[in-house]
């Protein structure tokens, strides 16, 4: 593969969430256009907007990495990344505690999470798998403590700026609320494997 190039096309006041992405490809390198269908102007490489591209680039890597990713189109992942944060945790910090509120999702980008319940150990979370979704969908306290295990990078999404792009884009909150419940799902039929095989032994 040859050289990436990325571009912005966008006037001054455009939010970052309103922007289409487009790519092509040409024999020695990759082109990734981001754009404005209201107005265009172009915006130099080395402004202060090109280091909000590189965090960017970087939440749209991790947001292809994950299940989740499979549910969106590129653009739709494009808003997602967006609004998302990238939060690093050293080994034993808590990330959040069982029984407060639930504003935020995470999704482990590298590391290891250890989740507990009235102090005793579930589970472990790795790379690509999910925490907090289940007090995001329902509105409710969380249901369990977080803590890194080890030194830890988190893709985080908050209630507030999902619903800002879900008034933007509709069908995102359909896939993005059917993906998570399928995937909530998913994990609830392995659990019940779990314990079926534990009970067998």
């Amino acid at each position: 593969n040859g050289p990436s190039t990325s571009l912005i096309l966008m006037p001054t006041a455009t939010k970052l969430t309103d922007l289409l992405v487009s790519s092509f490809t040409l024999p020695n390198a990759r082109f990734d256009i981001m754009w404005s269908p209201v107005d265009v102007s172009v915006i130099s490489s080395n402004s202060l907007l090109s280091l909000g591209l590189k965090q960017y680039t970087a939440r749209m890597r991790l947001i292809q990495q994950t299940p989740l990713s499979k549910y969106f189109d590129y653009i739709q992942k494009s808003h997602v990344a967006a609004v998302s944060e990238i939060e690093n945790f050293k080994a034993g910090s808590l990330i959040f505690q069982e029984g407060t509120e639930g504003e935020r999702m995470y999704i482990v980008a590298t590391g290891k999470l250890e989740i507990m319940l009235k102090g005793q150990n579930l589970t472990y979370k790795g790379p690509g798998e999910f925490i907090g979704e289940v007090a995001l969908l329902r509105h409710s306290k969380r249901t369990a403590s977080v803590i890194a295990k080890v030194d830890t990078t988190l893709l985080s999404l908050s209630r507030s700026d999902l619903d800002e792009v879900f008034k933007k884009d509709p069908s995102l909150e359909r896939h993005f609320y059917k993906g998570m419940l399928e995937m909530v799902m998913d994990r609830m039929i392995e659990q019940g494997r779990e314990i079926a095989e534990l009970r067998n032994v």
